[in-house]
């Protein structure tokens, strides 16, 4: 198992020794959809400035996930998801 299934799996557990900053929020959230990247450069924080560019971002727990690089934060909350519809 790479490195990243395997973090990935780690973070699906229920059972699990707290570690990361994602432990403790999953005590109060559930993971619904997963996107990843795999490669050799690292698109983190890439990601979390373009998801702060989004309409009615947010930074709602300061340094979340970002305790190793210069970002605000890599948790972005972007508001309520709207139902899809099916057409």
């Amino acid at each position: 198992m790479n490195g990243l299934v395997a973090r990935i799996v780690r973070h699906l557990r229920s059972e699990k020794r707290y570690h990361w900053h994602l432990d403790y929020f999953l005590e109060y959230a559930q993971i619904k959809e997963l996107w990843t990247h795999q490669g050799k450069d690292r698109f983190e924080c890439v990601w979390a400035q373009a998801a702060l560019g989004l309409p009615k971002a947010s930074v709602i727990a300061p340094r979340f996930g970002a305790s190793d690089c210069r970002c605000p934060t890599h948790l972005v909350y972007l508001g309520k998801r709207m139902p899809q519809q099916r057409i």
